[in-house]
């Protein structure tokens, strides 16, 4: 009987097992001289694939991970990167504004600013200290405060301070909007003048702004610039105050838009 069920073997048809070979087994009858022998080889065979794919889903998997790791890695230094930026920028943001490189020159420039009066006496001062043979004051002339635009206020003013020197300063008339269109009327003043080297004076805040924009439009003269501070509207510690942080803010979007727009769009003065 047991003879008979081992000499009794049936192929059996299952999808995963159609690739044995026929000639394993017979329908009726004995088996075959090397049947065992290829059955045990199949079978031997069957777990090497078994064992093969599992290998090869387990390199997939650790493939996989690396790479995975290796995104998550790079991810994380990308935003260490960003927050050191961000902490750099936040620290320094206000000083990073303020430029004081001030040399002797041959003339002075008093730009338009919030910081008028300040800025004239600063620059009174420098005069006297020798840093410069003549003045210049940019004033409006389309502004007018009490029946007199800002160039004849100015005039005046400068009569009665500066008397003792006279004839070295002088009024630079604009209507200037924006520093740019400044920078074109301020070089008709100059070309008037034999002057290779000026001194700007500025706000505090606003200095690497205009000192970028004064030596890209007027590269014929020599520029250096003196930061005039104002504390009541600035100061480097820029989140301390909340008019520190809109000056800083407005300041950084302007800046911003000199280099990437405005420093392409107004070309130099030949």
């Amino acid at each position: 009987m047991k003879r008979d069920l081992r000499d009794q073997l049936y192929f059996c048809h299952r999808p995963n097992l159609t690739h044995i070979p026929g000639e394993l087994f017979l329908v009726s009858g004995t088996p075959s001289r090397n049947s065992a022998k290829r059955l045990t080889t199949w079978v031997g065979h069957l777990f090497g694939l078994q064992a093969k794919r599992r290998s090869e889903s387990r390199n997939f998997y650790n493939a996989e991970m690396r790479r995975i790791r290796g995104a998550m890695t790079a991810a994380l230094a990308l935003g260490a990167i960003g927050l050191g930026l961000l902490l750099v920028l936040f620290r320094y943001g206000g000083a990073f504004l303020v430029v004081d490189n001030r040399q002797k020159s041959d003339a002075i420039l008093v730009t338009q600013a919030d910081s008028f009066d300040r800025l004239y006496w600063m620059g009174a001062h420098l005069l006297a200290d020798g840093y410069a043979g003549e003045m210049l004051l940019d004033a409006h002339t389309d502004h007018v405060f009490f029946g007199r635009n800002q160039a004849e206020w100015a005039s005046d003013f400068i009569q009665k301070t500066a008397a003792h020197v006279p004839g070295r300063v002088s009024v630079c008339p604009i209507t200037a909007d924006t520093t740019a269109q400044e920078v074109y009327q301020v070089g008709d003043c100059l070309k008037r003048r034999s002057v290779r080297s000026v001194l700007l004076l500025v706000d505090d805040f606003h200095c690497r702004r205009s000192l970028a924009m004064f030596s890209r439009l007027l590269p014929q003269y020599h520029w250096s610039i003196a930061a005039v501070t104002d504390s009541q509207r600035f100061g480097p510690e820029w989140w301390r105050k909340r008019t520190w942080i809109r000056t800083t803010v407005i300041e950084w979007q302007h800046l911003l838009w000199w280099e990437l727009l405005d420093r392409f769009r107004f070309k130099p003065i030949a």
